[in-house]
């Protein structure tokens, strides 16, 4: 036991536990740590910064009203920040059926207009108040193929059309996504006195999965020019006798406004010398081809004196067109507008 204690008491022991104290170690330990904590605001640092470029990278943070379809789509997939839809909204309505059907339900008439833009305005008289109140109800149809251009083009007439009034109602498009539609009407009605409200059904879809669309098989015209739809099928059966393209007839229906729907073959060919026959007849039938929206196009025309007329109008078009055919150029009639100035409609062909 004490040669054990003296050997301990060696120097040279003593020196060598004294260079192996474990509280070295801890030294060595700790500071290490240390350096690691250091370390780490750095990093976090560089995630904070990361993180912030790539949403700024990914959102829109200011907009201005676009002019054209291609300036909207730089940005259609972008995140827009809530505070930047300054005149549109979305409203979700409790209704189990098809919004359309109730506009057509409450507007009828929306069924006899046949151009691609539209107008019905009915004016309300509150004779009970003095001076007499006057109300103005505008409902507006506008035909489109569905694509994201001609809706665009679309929501650009209505645009000019209510330039003036400060509230204007739509409903969601279907197989349109409403988000979408939304970030369109904000992009052309953005800086507007007027604010677009968007009614869409309670459980609706926003995001629709774009599906190939089947092409028709068929051709689809839709005849008038008559007193009832007998009128309107013998006057069509005289004009096509016992021409070949009349083979290419598969069903004649009546349509909702006692009009004639003719569905045929898809054979050109044999659409051409139908449309032929009917304006070659003397019998006054108009033939409108079902789906040939994407062929015309809607101007708005506007500014015109109060004293103007619908053929004063038509007079100077056909000198700015260079010609005009009653088949395939369509001039509504003129409405009034603020300031004592006239507005119409007007469809030509793209080509």
């Amino acid at each position: 036991m004490n040669k054990n204690i003296a050997t301990f008491q060696r120097e040279s022991i003593k020196k060598w536990f004294e260079d192996h104290r474990f509280e070295a170690v801890e030294k060595a330990t700790y500071n290490t740590d240390t350096q690691t904590e250091e370390v780490k605001p750095e990093t976090r640092e560089m995630g904070t910064q990361t993180e912030t470029w790539h949403q700024r990278a990914q959102s829109l943070e200011t907009i201005t009203a676009m002019e054209t379809y291609e300036d909207f789509k730089k940005v259609e997939n972008l995140a827009w920040a809530d505070e930047l839809y300054t005149n549109s909204a979305v409203w979700n309505q409790r209704i189990r059926r098809c919004i359309q059907r109730l506009y057509k339900d409450k507007y009828p008439e929306l069924a006899d207009l046949n151009g691609q833009f539209e107008i019905i305005e009915q004016r309300t008289y509150i004779r009970t108040k003095t001076p007499v109140e006057e109300t103005i109800k505008k409902i507006i149809k506008i035909v489109h193929n569905g694509t994201p251009e001609k809706i665009w083009e679309a929501l650009r007439l209505l645009k000019s059309e209510t330039s003036d009034d400060e509230r204007v109602a739509i409903h969601h498009i279907v197989d349109y996504p409403t988000d979408k539609l939304k970030k369109m009407v904000e992009g052309i009605f953005h800086g507007s006195r007027t604010i677009v409200d968007i009614y869409t059904i309670a459980g609706y879809h926003a995001a629709l999965e774009k599906t190939d669309k089947r092409e028709r098989p068929t051709f689809g015209m839709i005849v008038s020019g008559g007193r009832s739809y007998k009128d309107i099928l013998g006057k069509v059966k005289n004009a096509v006798g016992d021409k070949a393209a009349g083979g290419a007839i598969r069903s004649l229906k009546s349509t909702r406004d006692g009009s004639l729907l003719i569905v045929m073959d898809k054979d050109q060919k044999s659409l051409n010398e139908i449309k032929k026959a009917f304006k070659d007849s003397p019998e006054g039938l108009k033939a409108r081809q079902v789906g040939e929206e994407g062929l015309f196009e809607t101007l708005h025309v506007r500014g015109m004196e109060a004293e103007c007329t619908k053929q004063e109008l038509q007079q100077a078009l056909t000198e700015k067109l260079g010609k005009w055919d009653e088949d395939t150029h369509k001039l509504s009639d003129l409405r009034p507008m603020v300031s004592n100035q006239m507005a119409a409609t007007v469809t030509i062909p793209t080509k």
